[in-house]
C-alpha cells in the first residue's frame, strides 16, 4: 500500500470516529426524534445542494416532497424547543 492509500484509510477512520461521536452527543443530549430529525434535515441538503450542483431540476413531486418534510422539520422543532409548554 502507498502512502496516499494509507493516508485515505486513516482519514476515513477519523471522520467515522467524529460522525458517531456526533450522533451519540446528539441523541445523549436531545433525543432520538431529534437525532432522526437531524438525519431529515441533513437529507434535504443533500438533495439541494446536488440539484444545485449537477444542474439536475427537481420534478414539483420532488419539490413536494423537500416542502413537506421541511415543514415537519420546522413544527418538530418549534413545538418541541421554542414553544416549550407552560407547567
Amino acid at each position: 500500500m502507498t502512502f496516499d492509500t494509507l493516508s485515505l484509510i486513516l482519514l476515513c477512520g477519523i471522520v467515522a470516529f467524529f460522525v458517531n461521536f456526533s450522533i451519540f452527543w446528539v441523541i445523549g443530549n436531545l433525543s432520538a426524534v431529534a437525532y432522526n430529525m437531524i438525519g431529515h434535515s441533513k437529507t434535504l441538503l443533500i438533495i439541494f445542494f446536488g440539484s444545485v450542483i449537477f444542474h439536475e431540476p427537481l420534478n414539483q413531486r420532488q419539490i413536494f416532497g423537500l416542502c413537506f418534510t421541511m415543514l415537519g422539520v420546522f413544527m418538530y422543532s418549534y413545538f418541541k424547543y421554542i414553544r416549550k409548554p407552560i407547567k
